[in-house]
């Protein structure tokens, strides 16, 4: 019974191995497979097991054209949401660099040899800034558990910094003395995670940087409710996170901008269905609900005069003083 086991098990990894859509395996070349790992293989059983794993929810295709023979489809990813995933993998900043590789390993290793081979050769391979963090997963695993049960966390929180020898480095805040927060969702932002939380010596909502938590610890006491840390009975977070740019906080303000209609693409692609869009002339006016920040004022920056903060009227000065406090740095005469 036992070998049984083991010959089907070896017959499945076969077909997970080496065949996908683009290369299927005739039955001649899965029974020599079988006898390189010690089991012989009849027309019968060949069939059988077909039929076996078909009932247990496995997908084996017969291909009677062309290249002829059967595969198994892609289990649990077709080869597109792979890609997918293992770019975003390389990509992101969060993740270290040695967690990125294991990551990306596992993903391959439920593909074909033939479609990890050219996942692997189709990295992106632009090298891109890595958090310093090594533990970003059980950070995460300590602060989904603590969501999940309703308690507050503890953690050291950091800087990087230049040390004396021009090295990158970390200082801890508070002398690395613990923050005790009452964490509520993460939130991918800006290619970082972050937690949104309620810090006791803050008021409203506060967000820390997840790959700069260290020493992650649920404690037994009751998070604090987002009701009683806001004040709003139905705080949504889908919709504050969207408000928010680069995830500083800063005061919630309907602000119009005036916009040319090029650009109306990246507009909804960052502000969405939240915000309401208005054809003046040639351009477009949108207003949404946003939180006034100096990340704010960089993206608006970036644009040129392309875009321009056209209300409300308070919002537009502080602007001008921004660019007027950057201008002001670059006409000082050097001494």
């Amino acid at each position: 019974m036992q070998n049984n086991v083991i010959r089907i098990l070896t017959f499945l990894r076969i077909l997970q191995q080496h065949s996908d859509e683009q290369h299927p395996l005739k039955r001649g070349a899965i029974e020599a497979m079988m006898g390189e790992h010690g089991f012989t293989l009849n027309r019968k059983t060949f069939y059988e097991y077909v039929r076996q794993l078909r009932v247990m929810g496995y997908t084996i295709e017969m291909v009677s054209k062309g290249a002829r023979g059967y595969y198994l489809k892609s289990e649990p990813f077709s080869f597109a949401q792979a890609k997918l995933l293992v770019d975003a993998i390389q990509t992101s900043r969060a993740i270290e660099k040695a967690t990125s590789t294991q990551l990306i390993s596992k993903i391959t290793s439920l593909m074909s040899l033939y479609e990890a081979s050219q996942l692997k050769r189709k990295l992106y391979l632009q090298e891109r800034p890595k958090t310093f963090n090594k533990n970003i997963y059980a950070t995460i695993d300590n602060i989904h558990a603590a969501i999940f049960s309703k308690k507050k966390i503890a953690f050291r929180y950091h800087d990087v910094v230049l040390n004396y020898k021009n090295e990158l480095d970390r200082r801890y805040r508070h002398d690395g003395k613990e923050y005790i927060v009452s964490p509520y969702s993460l939130v991918w932002a800006d290619d970082n995670y972050y937690l949104v939380a309620h810090y006791d010596s803050r008021e409203g909502i506060t967000h820390f940087r997840v790959d700069r938590m260290d020493k992650v610890m649920m404690l037994q006491e009751p998070s604090t409710t987002i009701l009683e840390a806001t004040n709003q009975a139905n705080f949504d977070l889908a919709k504050y996170s969207q408000q928010l740019f680069s995830m500083f906080a800063g005061e919630l303000q309907a602000v119009e901008l005036l916009f040319d209609e090029d650009l109306l693409q990246g507009m909804v692609d960052r502000f969405g269905k939240h915000a309401t869009y208005e054809r003046v002339g040639n351009q477009i006016k949108l207003t949404s609900l946003l939180a006034v920040s100096a990340p704010f004022f960089a993206w608006v920056f970036q644009y040129q005069n392309k875009v321009k903060i056209i209300g409300p009227q308070d919002v537009v000065a502080s602007y001008q003083a921004h660019l007027e406090a950057t201008l002001k740095l670059y006409q000082e005469v050097p001494s």
